[in-house]
């Protein structure tokens, strides 16, 4: 064997060469696991956090906030981003765009001929 590697103390540094192996305790990295399972976790928390307390309204919609203690809240909110506190507020989301209705129905004429006539109608819902 090599007598300087079977001179060196255990647990030593080596400087470049090669078959030189440190040692580092067991205890030290299951500290070291640990203390970095903790920090992520925290952090990972605190991420999902700002998730559930707030909520965006689109473009053509506007939500109205239904309050598990008190019932549905007067205040309509529109576009943009709202704060809410998480399972007790719960958003409800409307669409306020104006949207095609067809409605058909069916006649009769002076002449006893059967009619069927087609209406598109545009509507939106009233945003108060």
């Amino acid at each position: 064997t090599d007598d300087f590697h079977s001179k060196r103390p255990e647990g030593a540094f080596c400087q470049g060469r090669l078959g030189c192996r440190t040692t580092m305790s067991s205890s030290s990295v299951d500290k070291l696991l640990t203390t970095v399972s903790r920090v992520s976790l925290g952090l990972g928390g605190l991420a999902v956090i700002p998730t559930l307390c707030m909520y965006d309204v689109d473009g053509g919609q506007r939500v109205v906030m239904l309050n598990m203690l008190t019932g549905v809240e007067d205040k309509v909110r529109g576009e943009g981003t709202h704060f809410r506190i998480p399972w007790l507020m719960q958003p409800k989301h409307y669409n306020i765009r104006t949207r095609p209705m067809l409605i058909q129905t069916t006649t009769g004429s002076k002449d006893l001929q059967i009619i069927t006539i087609h209406v598109r109608m545009l509507f939106k819902p009233s945003i108060e």
